[in-house]
């Protein structure tokens, strides 16, 4: 069984990302993830901490949670087969490099994934979190 050292791979990645990396990689995952369904959606919620409206202090409230949800195909079994792959191939053509989820890490500290996903025995729930110090934790 493979090793990886995962706190090397985030400390190496370019240094000219932002915050808005991640986000972006995980909103191109639900694009693609739409691809499938007559009317996919996607919605961006952004979760602040001590935020009550009216006090005009939206805008300095930390950021505590971001979701990204969409109506996809979901978190498949080849999804999770690539997720678990450092450098994957299987979103190669369309610009995929395998490392996405090592983006998340350089600037949050943990991520959850949560899919409803068909196969031929049914509907299918997946559930995992992962992080730089996290184990991975299949549902």
């Amino acid at each position: 069984m493979s090793k990886i050292n995962i706190e090397g791979i985030v400390k190496d990645i370019n240094v000219r990302t932002t915050y808005l990396t991640p986000l972006v990689e995980a909103v191109c995952n639900s694009i693609d993830a739409i691809d499938y369904v007559l009317g996919g959606n996607i919605d961006i919620v952004i979760k602040r901490e001590n935020f009550l409206p009216g006090t005009g202090t939206r805008a300095t409230a930390n950021i505590i949670g971001i979701d990204i949800i969409d109506n996809g195909v979901g978190f498949t079994e080849e999804d999770r087969e690539s997720f678990d792959t450092y450098k994957s191939g299987l979103k190669a053509t369309q610009g995929g490099k395998g490392f996405g989820r090592f983006m998340y890490l350089k600037y949050f500290n943990d991520v959850t994934i949560e899919s409803a996903y068909h196969t031929k025995d049914g509907m299918m729930e997946r559930t995992f979190r992962f992080g730089k110090k996290l184990s991975l934790k299949k549902k």
